[in-house]
């Protein structure tokens, strides 16, 4: 079986390092459908799940905006309200309803969020 790749470039440049860990079945099942509905490759989809839980969402967003790597560990140069607005704006999203989908994601995990979203009135998937 061949390696899906993107087509996409690193911000960051060449990958030279590789994580390994075992998980339990579900959570690779989890990690490929979220791939599968982002539209990327699993090891993709993993790479930039880790980056925004370690380095923030603003930062990854940034990254793929810019085409370049910003120093993970360079102190954020927006506060927090300005950068919930920024990524509510780009989400579509008003403020509010940022936060409560971030707080949602935060509690439940990415997979019952979007299960969440999908069955919620008004989304594609409730109709």
């Amino acid at each position: 079986m061949r390696a899906m790749r993107s087509g996409t470039t690193n911000a960051g440049g060449k990958l030279t390092e590789e994580l390994k860990t075992m998980c339990a079945e579900p959570l690779k099942n989890a990690v490929s459908s979220l791939a599968v509905s982002s539209g990327r490759p699993v090891r993709e989809s993993m790479r930039v799940m880790l980056e925004m839980q370690c380095f923030g969402r603003l930062y990854a967003v940034r990254s793929a905006a810019t085409g370049t790597e910003a120093d993970p560990f360079e102190a954020p140069v927006v506060d927090v309200d300005d950068a919930i607005r920024a990524l509510a704006c780009m989400s579509g999203l008003s403020t509010q309803e940022y936060i409560r989908q971030a707080l949602i994601e935060h509690a439940f995990g990415l997979v019952h969020a979007q299960r969440m979203a999908q069955a919620a009135p008004g989304s594609k998937g409730a109709e």
